[in-house]
């Protein structure tokens, strides 16, 4: 009580010392790095990824079409979807577009570079006011006002349990 506990990693940290899962190097590990869209909205024209494949040392290239299951909060569940819709990942910037599994880093990132996306640009809205406005992009066939979800919780009675304010 009442002085400083010095912190037991400090000194490997400041020291350049520390160990973190980064350096972490396990026999038969292989290294992952996503592809992401640099647009802010776009559609995936086309994903070509021989060239990435082939490359000595890629162990797998993974793109939508190898991930036919993954739900985001914006690609709803088949059932709620309308015939035929299927949103593609890389619609919005940083969004993952491919995935490199090689059995380095270089060369996952050298992979990378290999990968050729043609993007068709989309307009874009950055607020969520200017996203749900009369008129705004429709980001999503299925979302009604750029809305992918609404969630409404209503558990007891608020009334009944407020104090009376006087």
């Amino acid at each position: 009580m009442g002085q400083s506990v010095p912190r037991v990693d400090g000194a490997a940290k400041v020291t350049g010392n520390a160990k973190y899962v980064a350096d972490l190097s396990i026999p038969g590990m292989i290294e992952g790095k996503f592809l992401r869209s640099p647009y802010a909205h776009a559609r995936i024209r086309s994903i070509d990824t021989a060239e990435a494949e082939a490359m000595p040392g890629v162990v797998t290239v993974l793109t939508s079409k190898d991930l036919k299951d993954i739900r985001t909060l914006h690609r709803p569940r088949q059932e709620q979807r309308p015939a035929g819709h299927r949103p593609e990942p890389g619609d919005f910037a940083g969004q993952p577009v491919a995935a490199v599994a090689a059995l380095d880093r270089a060369t996952a990132e050298e992979a990378l570079t290999k990968i050729h996306v043609d993007y068709e640009e989309l307009p874009a809205v950055i607020s969520v006011e200017d996203a749900m406005a009369d008129g705004a992009p429709r980001l999503h066939d299925f979302a009604e006002r750029n809305l992918c979800a609404h969630h409404e919780l209503v558990k007891g009675d608020v009334e009944k349990v407020s104090p009376k304010r006087t």
